[in-house]
């Protein structure tokens, strides 16, 4: 099933950034939005989890997800 997500990164390396790009459409610099599966979700935010070095405490990405 698709969802909405979210995603802001206003700290992330710029090869994150390109990758947020293939899948949902940066409505302002550094916000993304998109409808993807559920399978592209946790691998959006596990790209975003790695590039803050699996420290989930760097606030280099937040993340939201429709209920």
């Amino acid at each position: 099933m698709a969802s909405m997500i979210t995603t802001s990164a206003t700290a992330v390396p710029d090869h994150l950034r390109g990758a947020l790009t293939r899948w949902l459409i940066e409505v302002t610099p550094e916000l993304y939005v998109g409808t993807v599966s559920a399978v592209l979700t946790s691998q959006v935010r596990k790209s975003a989890l790695r590039a803050s070095g699996g420290d989930p405490g760097r606030r280099g990405a937040v993340h939201v997800l429709s209920a």
